[in-house]
């Protein structure tokens, strides 16, 4: 459960920077938690890891992000309203708490989490790099992630930055089709490289060394 926000120049031989990574204990399966301790409000108790399994359900087909959470709390409760079939049959109908559990990735506190949300773990990670590379990485807002499909994610990540941003300073988000499983191919291209043998650490690495293994291979 864990959002991270991380700064790449000019591709991964070039220049990872590491002064510019971000994060924030929370994301997917934090959001799943959470929209399930809300449905207690609507007297809806999803307990068992069964029933996890159905929130998490519920909460990839009809959770979304909301552009203006203020205005959308402002709605009649049934413009709101969606239902979602238990494969039981029975109904569960959730309105405000279907953007509210999303709203915790840009709002960590509604959440009871510290730190900064979405927008914030972006323009944190950026100013931390020097100042004639801030544009550039600006213009190239690379979304991935499971959390990242939820709908309108991108359009309030833009806003939100924009307003963060110098009213010149042009923001530009990329959204790829596999986002999905995008660092999991990564990754495994990444590892498959020749170039990259040198950094793989073996199980008798871990033994002798420990978890710090990892940091001393790569970095």
């Amino acid at each position: 459960m864990l959002s991270l926000s991380r700064s790449v120049y000019k591709g991964y031989k070039k220049c990872y920077l590491l002064h510019g990574i971000t994060r924030l204990d929370f994301a997917g399966r934090a959001v799943t938690k959470y929209l399930a301790r809300l449905l207690l409000e609507t007297r809806h108790s999803f307990i068992s890891t069964a029933e996890r399994e159905i929130v998490r359900d519920m909460k990839e087909k009809l959770c979304y992000v909301a552009l203006d959470p203020s205005q959308n709390m402002q709605e009649k409760p049934e413009k709101l309203m969606c239902e979602y079939i238990l494969p039981d049959g029975r109904a569960v109908k959730a309105g405000d708490k279907l953007f509210q559990a999303p709203e915790a990735l840009f709002v960590p506190t509604e959440a009871e989490i510290p730190g900064p949300g979405a927008e914030g773990m972006v323009l944190q990670s950026v100013t931390k790099c020097h100042e004639h590379i801030q544009s550039k990485i600006l213009r190239n807002v690379l979304l991935l992630g499971g959390s990242t499909l939820f709908q309108s994610f991108k359009e309030r990540l833009l806003k939100e930055l924009q307003t963060g941003v110098p009213n010149k300073t042009h923001v530009k988000i990329i959204l790829p089709e596999d986002r999905m499983y995008s660092l999991w191919i990564g990754a495994s291209i990444l590892a498959s490289l020749r170039a990259f043998r040198n950094m793989w650490a073996t199980r008798e690495d871990d033994s002798k060394v420990g978890p710090t293994v990892l940091q001393r291979k790569c970095f």
